[in-house]
């Protein structure tokens, strides 16, 4: 009932929102179909994205690329 009262701006917002959060469960589900392309973790880690690195790998296989 609240989505009718929702102003456009605030729709593509929500509409941003949801695509991203399908985006990131891709990746999660990528990373969690084997090991790291060391490659990909590289660039996560060289463009200041070590946190999201680690997210997407795991701390363990984070540890194993970096070796």
């Amino acid at each position: 009932m609240g989505q009718r009262n929702l102003l456009p701006a605030d729709r593509a917002e929500l509409d941003a929102a949801a695509a991203r959060t399908r985006e990131i469960f891709a990746e999660w589900d990528a990373a969690l179909a084997g090991p790291p392309p060391l490659r990909q973790f590289l660039d996560l880690v060289q463009n200041g994205e070590p946190l999201r690195a680690i997210e997407l790998f795991g701390e363990h296989q984070a540890r194993e690329a970096l070796q």
